[in-house]
């Protein structure tokens, strides 16, 4: 894949125009990595360019997967500002960060997804493991939290006809986390959660000094 990094630092400072012609260098090689990592610093650079917008969203449409019933979105290689000078005290200072190439789940798990994935009965109720009573236990206390927070419905007066389907996953721990990246993983191909700087990345949506994946505008 191309190091962008690398082409700054021999051709001088960035040039958007640079980097789409690169873009469209790799699509005729179709490779399509290499170009979306290209227009996703252009697009850093001029957010505002609606046709680079589009250009860059359908590259990266294409590189979309669908597995384990999750859609899995690419996030380019590169080097972006993680932090904030206005956030948290632990956001400060911001700096460089190079981070590679990754897919990352295009929405956060939901609590019945999890359960699918590692063939549980579907939520809430909780596997009974009697060689692992402890694990039961901890999954069972977590259940408690998850039945009002992860409820899609409006209405929870009740529990009749609950779904958790659509809300994120709450109370993960990171036992749980590890189960599902045994079960997800091939030789191949290792999943697992994503770095802090891999997950401000993908959050950020390629803008380049924005506070939001948005941009600057309150949400």
């Amino acid at each position: 894949m191309i190091d962008l990094d690398e082409v700054i630092a021999s051709h001088g400072p960035d040039d958007p125009s640079r980097y789409i012609a690169i873009a469209d260098h790799f699509l005729q090689l179709d490779d399509r990595a290499a170009a979306a990592t290209a227009l996703d610093r252009a697009f850093g650079l001029t957010p505002d360019d609606l046709d680079l917008a589009r250009h860059r969203s359908q590259i990266l449409d294409t590189l979309a997967v669908d597995e384990h019933g999750l859609a899995w979105r690419f996030v380019p290689a590169g080097t972006f500002i993680m932090g904030s000078a206005v956030g948290d005290p632990d956001e400060r200072p911001p700096h460089p960060r190079r981070v590679g190439a990754f897919w990352i789940t295009e929405v956060p798990l939901s609590w019945t997804r999890e359960h699918a994935i590692l063939g549980w009965p579907e939520p809430p109720s909780f596997p009974e493991r009697e060689e692992d009573r402890e694990a039961a236990f901890l999954i069972g206390q977590r259940s408690k939290i998850r039945r009002y927070y992860c409820d899609d419905r409006a209405d929870r007066n009740s529990e009749a006809d609950a779904t958790y389907d659509r809300k994120p996953l709450v109370g993960a721990g990171i036992d749980e986390a590890e189960l599902l990246g045994e079960r997800l993983s091939t030789d191949a191909v290792r999943i697992g959660l994503p770095t802090e700087a891999q997950w401000e990345k993908a959050a950020r949506g390629g803008l380049v000094g924005k506070r939001y994946a948005w941009g600057d505008a309150p949400p």
